[in-house]
């Protein structure tokens, strides 16, 4: 009965609140109009007669109908967390609730956070006096409707968010009630930190075209993606700042709510999400780069030395702002770990931080050498692509998948070779650690999926030779690269299977043939210990001993 209740109270509660706020952010837009056009006697949109006045009507209506709606239902929700009431704490720790309340931040905050950035863009447009198609009509008629919606889905974010932390002030959470509402609050710092990474790669962009004379130095005025880069740097920081700094300062409360964002999995799972990303642009980065120079030391592509150089210059500089935030989010991890309680936890993060590097680096220099190899085939064998390109072609391949190969090979050496140095200081915690064993089967798992698909390719491409489907110069072409897959699948699953054979054998060695767990029963005073004891030995599985100490 309560689940019913609540889905009706809640869902009437969501879809009333959606017309409302359709039809305030209209009224608003349209008396903001009409303020506008009173002040300066510009038409903002111009309308047949009538018009207005029809859609005054149409949002006033929705607004009436959907308040007095909206109002009830939510007052209903409201008196079931009076004090006193005998449901108010199961209402306060209801997954539909929480639900609710998390789906209405995001979607609110998604509507005023663009209005926010798209209004800060034509403000920075204005201050650098970018020259626009707009006139002035269009310009007001774009900023109004944005104000509109950044003020009522603002005003409606804001109070929602009011009402979580009010929950969540009145006692401890447990379930969906407690991790929903936090995985909003991530979502949302994902949001503004892809935003704050998008606007500094864009000014970042401007500075290396106004430096080398190209881009929208040359086609264009430099001052709009000046514009667009700043707006977007500024309003993602905000935003990131508004919910990564609540989860800061959350982390530091004394009660629960400290405790909980502490050992929260979604937290972890963020920070750590940053890292692995940082990580994998990062080396994406320096392989386009380390590939571009390879090319001009090849003599491969054409252009002068500037365009050389900016082609070198250009990838990691547009990747230093992840390269940043994968670094401060690395060390946010190893802080927080240091303020855990529990003893190895530290070790743990870096074990894990390590093993995800490892994989990162592991994934460019399999899939680098995979077609080196299968380029490899083609020029020895005589491939039929071999035949159908240019000369040297194979310079510019070479250049790409060796760079590739090569910053992913010695990412993974790095990260690997720690790995060793930490069995070789504590191999018992090493090598049973739960980072080592995911790492270990994350790549026995991928090897084997592409060992079974490559040879497929393989025997189907061969069969289709045999038949006569094919000619032999197309069948070299068409398992080259297939070959490959199963030379470097097979060596890393030889290699990696040995080293988890390894783990598993010294474990099981160092593993004591019994283990003494030492329980304490307590018993009412009515209740005989002799009898209660021989009770449980009945119950024990095969193998199993109980006695009694003293």
């Amino acid at each position: 009965m309560f689940v019913a209740r609540r889905l009706y109270l809640y869902f009437v509660a969501g879809v009333s609140l959606a017309v409302l706020a359709a039809g305030l952010v209209n009224l608003l837009e349209l008396g903001l109009q009409t303020l506008w056009e009173a002040l300066t006697g510009t038409q903002v949109i111009f309308q047949p007669p009538g018009a207005v006045r029809r859609e005054l009507s149409l949002y006033s209506a929705l607004t009436v109908v959907a308040l007095p709606i909206w109002l009830l239902h939510w007052w209903l929700v409201e008196r079931l967390l009076s004090p006193g009431r005998p449901e108010a704490e199961a209402e306060r720790r209801s997954l539909i609730r929480a639900l609710y309340l998390a789906v209405l931040l995001f979607d609110a905050f998604l509507f005023w956070a663009n209005a926010a950035l798209e209004l800060l863009e034509l403000a920075f447009e204005a201050v650098l006096d970018v020259t626009e198609p707009f006139t002035l009509r269009l310009t007001a008629e774009f900023v109004i409707g944005r104000l509109a919606v950044l003020v009522v889905l603002g005003a409606i974010w804001i109070y929602h968010a009011w009402v979580v932390l009010r929950d969540r002030r009145a006692g401890a959470l447990s379930g969906g009630a407690d991790w929903l509402p936090r995985l909003y609050l991530y979502v949302g710092a994902a949001f503004g930190l892809v935003m704050l990474l998008v606007g500094a790669s864009q000014l970042i962009q401007a500075v290396v075209d106004a430096i080398f004379a190209v881009g929208e130095v040359v086609s264009g005025d430099l001052r709009r993606v000046v514009a667009q880069g700043a707006a977007r740097l500024l309003g993602g920081f905000v935003v990131w700042s508004l919910h990564w700094g609540y989860s800061l300062g959350l982390r530091t409360q004394p009660d629960w709510r400290g405790e909980h964002e502490q050992r929260s999995l979604l937290r972890w799972v963020y920070l750590y999400l940053g890292v692995f990303a940082g990580v994998v642009l990062t080396l994406g980065a320096l392989a386009v780069s380390l590939a571009e120079l390879s090319r001009w030391v090849l003599g491969v592509g054409v252009g002068d030395a500037s365009q050389r150089l900016r082609e070198i210059v250009e990838p990691p500089a547009l990747v230093l702002p992840v390269t940043l935030l994968w670094l401060y989010h690395r060390r946010q991890i190893h802080r927080e770990a240091e303020g855990m309680p529990e003893a190895g936890w530290r070790v743990s993060v870096s074990r894990l931080i390590g093993y995800l590097s490892a994989l990162a680096g592991l994934a460019f220099a399999g899939a680098g050498l995979t077609l080196l190899l299968g380029l490899l085939f083609d020029l020895l064998l005589g491939g039929s692509r071999v035949a159908a390109l240019p000369p040297d072609w194979w310079r510019d391949q070479v250049s790409g998948y060796g760079a590739v190969t090569l910053v992913g090979g010695l990412a993974w050496l790095w990260y690997w070779y720690a790995a060793l140095q930490r069995v070789a200081t504590d191999p018992v915690a090493e090598r049973a650690s739960l980072s080592r064993r995911a790492y270990l089967y994350i790549v026995l798992a991928a090897t084997t999926v592409g060992l079974l698909g490559s040879l497929a390719v393989v025997l189907y491409r061969f069969l289709s030779w045999v038949l006569g489907i094919t000619s032999g110069a197309e069948l070299i072409s068409d398992i080259s690269v297939a070959l490959g897959v199963v030379i470097v699948a097979g060596v890393l699953l030889a290699y990696h299977a040995l080293i988890l054979r390894q783990d598993l054998r010294e474990a099981a060695e160092r593993l004591p043939a019994e283990r003494t767990v030492r329980l304490t029963l307590r018993l009412p005073t009515d209740v005989d210990p002799q009898q209660a004891v021989e009770e449980l030995r009945r119950h024990l599985p095969p193998g199993f001993e109980l006695e009694v100490a003293g």
